[in-house]
């Protein structure tokens, strides 16, 4: 059924023991729908969000994406971390809040902690 996803990054725990780590953000992808958080409060390798990103999800979309990215010193964007979120679940339960953990080159790069709401369209 086709619906408004609402994606909220709490926090992420970044395990990369890199200091050119900051400004952390994330993108989200459902379908050909995307959008881009706002830069993470507190920075380094445990960052914090107050924002929401709300997408629309077609009726065939099974899966979401994120990206969990940085800007290095020379302000071009570096990746963190990605993920596939399963959006079945959401669709039953309406509301969920996980840790999702952070792939990066086959590796387990860190965690965040997202509330991924789920709001269906009426038919018309």
């Amino acid at each position: 059924m086709p619906g408004i996803i609402v994606f909220r990054p709490i926090e992420a725990e970044i395990n990369q023991k890199e200091s050119n780590i900051t400004d952390l953000y994330c993108k989200f992808k459902v379908g050909h729908h995307s959008g881009k958080s706002v830069k993470a409060k507190s920075q380094d390798f445990h960052a914090e969000w107050k924002d929401v990103v709300t997408l629309e999800r077609n009726k065939f979309e099974d899966f979401a994406r994120i990206k969990v990215k940085s800007t290095d010193k020379r302000g071009l964007p570096s990746l963190i971390g990605a993920a596939q979120i399963d959006i079945k679940p959401i669709l039953c339960n309406k509301k969920i809040s996980q840790w999702v953990p952070l792939i990066y080159d086959h590796q387990i790069t860190g965690k965040i902690l997202l509330e991924i709401e789920y709001a269906p369209i009426p038919s018309q």
